[in-house]
């Protein structure tokens, strides 16, 4: 698959290596773990698009509102993958572009 923002090869990253790892923002503030994901299908391949972080992120991803930090991460707000996910600064905000 390739990035269509650089042209090259996009890595390959498996679910499973996201499921539970630790969400920061950019000031280094836990957000949650990784609970689930959600996915589109680009081609013969799922994409993932967001990830859901937080207690109460099943509900948020139903459009609840919830009071336990439940999130949904687009995937363009996530800055690095390791040690642990690293938003942008930006993230969040609603002139950052979603």
């Amino acid at each position: 698959m390739t990035d269509p923002t650089t042209g090259r090869a996009a890595p390959t990253i498996r679910l499973q290596e996201l499921m539970g790892r630790p969400v920061r923002d950019a000031a280094g503030q836990r957000l949650g773990r990784v609970v689930d994901c959600i996915a589109e299908q680009q081609g013969d391949d799922l994409r993932v698009t967001a990830l859901l972080v937080g207690p109460g992120a099943w509900a948020a991803r139903f459009g609840w509102a919830t009071q336990d930090g439940g999130r949904v991460v687009r995937w363009e707000e996530i800055a690095t993958l390791a040690p642990h996910i690293t938003l942008h600064p930006t993230a969040g905000r609603p002139d950052a572009g979603g």
